[in-house]
């Protein structure tokens, strides 16, 4: 099919396209998801499982050994290393590149399930949790306030603040840091333990029974069923002290009349300062499908409404990836259209398809195809105005002849820069993974480009371009035509220069 001859015979035609391609391509680029780095599946699993006030040796082998045990009869393992520490095991699990996770982490998770009957019973259920890329917090906020102290601070952004970020769309999790929490600590007499009969796990067992609410079954009251439940959760100290232990006499006692029970400030876990002054800090993090610039603005947004609500706190952002993103954004974009807007908007539309992201390897693939982008347009463009003006060619013969000479060896030319990137698309690996949208965007790129010289050039010179030299221009475009002189001089000097190496 002569693409060039139906360009030049079918304008309107063309010129549709043109805009379907254009309209295409707005709808695309106002889609595409924004990030920082392409969305690369990381093979690589970690389980985390706590086992309160147990030192690392113990972890290790009442632990981690059996989970390490049985995560060894999962398909498609790679790897297993493991750190014990006190009173935590963490077990990385490297899968085969290629495996799928979600059907890996299933099966890891049914292995785990039949492991648990073997720790102790002290021991917290194991966590799974998938590495990701995008698992790093979007934005991170300070909290402050004059007329609260640390503990009534932590409370009210665990209690009015996170809820409300975590409700945001995109948003996967938000972290809270800093601050002071109480905590109840019960010292109990062991003496008076062992003197009662009792021990520390039938302690631990009543009072884990009595802090629950429970239900009390139903009762009939004429034709309608009533539902009862006993309201046992504890609500303050005071209910702790009077807890019921029963002995073996038959005589009940209260939790006072063996132990201490004091409420005292939780050993710190974590320090937040911001200026030199202490903070409570919110971390948030998108889910692995979120738009990062879409998600930071919601959580803006949401926080100036807290700030509002909240006169009595402050609430500042610190630091946030959505403006580093828009900012190369930006900048790659204003570059690439100013390049080549025809070509790079159809390319858009090749990217959205693929299901490619806007990110810096991306648009840096695009970056890098712009300078490429015009070649093909150029060498058409310039062996048109050689067949109309030095040949002496009409209007739609010399387009037709100049873009049917050239027209195999621009294809020969593009296609001889894709085959250096097609392997990207094929091959496997992470690194590889990360490059693929830069073999993308340069390929697409390529591919409009190709197409635009054959097309949408041939169209415009052939039907609204007339033959008139630079030399006979208007008046108007004197200045162009100076510089254009200056610029063939250039060549005609540097040419010789440069035949001599």
């Amino acid at each position: 099919m002569d693409f060039t001859k139906i360009s030049i015979k079918r304008p309107v035609a063309i010129i549709m396209v043109m805009l379907i391609v254009v309209i295409l391509g707005i709808v695309s680029v106002s889609k595409m998801e924004m990030a920082l780095t392409p969305d690369v599946d990381m093979p690589i699993v970690m389980v985390m499982t706590t086992y309160a006030d147990a030192g690392p040796e113990e972890v290790e082998s009442l632990v981690t050994e059996k989970i390490e045990s049985a995560i060894a009869n999962v398909e498609d393992v790679e790897s297993i290393s493991s750190t014990s520490s006190e009173g935590t095991s963490m077990v990385m699990v490297e899968f085969t590149y290629g495996t799928n996770l979600d059907t890996a982490v299933t099966n890891l998770r049914d292995k785990l399930s039949m492991a648990e009957a073997m720790l102790p019973d002290d021991c917290d259920s194991p966590t799974i949790m998938k590495m990701d890329s995008n698992s790093m917090p979007v934005l991170t906020a300070v909290v402050a306030s004059d007329s609260m102290d640390e503990y009534e601070l932590k409370t009210f952004v665990e209690d009015n603040i996170e809820p409300r970020l975590e409700r945001q769309i995109g948003v996967a999790s938000v972290d809270v840091m800093g601050g002071a929490q109480k905590e109840i600590r019960i010292e109990i007499d062991q003496e008076l333990l062992e003197g009662y009969g009792l021990t520390m796990t039938s302690i631990g067992q009543i009072l884990s029974s009595e802090n629950s609410n429970q239900s009390g079954g139903t009762i009939d009251y004429g034709d309608k069923t009533l539902t009862i439940s006993t309201k046992l959760q504890m609500q303050s100290i005071e209910d702790i002290k009077k807890t019921p232990i029963q002995i073996s006499e038959g005589t009940v006692l209260k939790l006072e009349d063996i132990a201490t029970i004091t409420e005292c400030e939780k050993e710190t876990e974590s320090i937040s300062r911001y200026n030199g002054e202490q903070c409570i800090s919110v971390s948030v993090t998108k889910t692995s499908d979120g738009n990062t610039v879409s998600v930071v603005e919601n959580v803006r947004e949401e926080i100036e409404a807290i700030s509002r609500d909240y006169p009595e706190i402050t609430m500042e952002v610190t630091s946030e990836s959505a403006s580093s993103i828009q900012n190369s954004i930006d900048n790659v974009l204003s570059n690439i259209y100013t390049g080549a807007i025809l070509s790079i908007i159809g390319t858009f539309v090749l990217l959205y398809f693929s299901g490619t992201t806007l990110n810096m390897i991306s648009l840096g693939g695009l970056s890098v195809g712009v300078g490429m982008l015009v070649d093909n347009s150029v060498v058409v463009l310039e062996n048109i105005y050689r067949y109309r003006t030095t040949l002496g060619y009409g209007k739609i013969k010399g387009t037709y002849r100049a873009g049917k000479e050239v027209r195999a060896s621009i294809v020969a030319s593009t296609l001889t820069t894709i085959v250096v990137f097609v392997p990207f698309v094929f091959v496997t690996g992470m690194m590889i993974e990360m490059m693929r949208d830069l073999a993308y965007a340069i390929i697409f790129a390529l591919v409009m480009s190709l197409v635009t010289s054959m097309t949408v050039v041939p169209m415009f010179a052939g039907n609204y371009v007339n033959n008139i030299h630079r030399n006979h221009a208007p008046k108007q475009l004197d200045f162009i035509n100076k510089l254009l002189d200056l610029f063939d001089r250039f060549i005609k000097n540097w040419m010789p220069f440069m035949a001599g190496f």
